[in-house]
């Protein structure tokens, strides 16, 4: 009496059938962005300084008095000329571009696998045979007779 029938006509659809309904779940993926690494390389000028010992040579006149007997060898020499150069290490300064270190990017794809829970419907039917008693209940399709709830 306080069970559900189908004298109603109400429940019934048009064509006098019961649809059974039942949800199911579909997983699929989609790829989403998280964020990005950018390099940039620029160029920065930066003081640097260098300790250098720089070595001259300088020239001086020397008079040194003296006293004594000319020789044979003085007065055959005739005409004499001394010479010597003044000399001076100056700093020179070279510049030379070396690659001191790479930097690149690397990808790595990683899998995961991830549990998904959720809910999904489906219509649950009961039919009661009131000439038999006899009651049997339908579930997503699949007939289970127990003779009762």
């Amino acid at each position: 009496a306080g069970s559900a029938s189908f004298d109603d006509q109400a429940q019934y659809n048009e064509d006098g059938t019961v649809k059974v309904i039942e949800e199911r779940l579909a997983v699929g993926k989609r790829q989403e962005e998280q964020g990005r690494v950018r390099v940039r390389s620029y160029v920065r000028e930066v003081p640097v300084d260098a300790e250098v010992d720089l070595r001259a040579t300088r020239v001086f006149v020397e008079r040194r008095p003296v006293d004594r007997a000319v020789t044979t060898g003085d007065v055959a020499m005739g005409d004499q000329v001394l010479e010597a150069r003044e000399t001076a290490e100056v700093a020179v300064v070279g510049k030379e571009a070396r690659v001191v270190e790479e930097i690149g990017l690397r990808q790595e794809t990683e899998v995961r696998h991830e549990h998904i829970q959720d809910t999904v419907r489906k219509t649950e039917v009961e039919i009661e045979d009131e000439r038999t008693g006899e009651r049997s209940s339908l579930t997503g399709g699949t007939k289970d007779t127990t003779g009762g709830y």
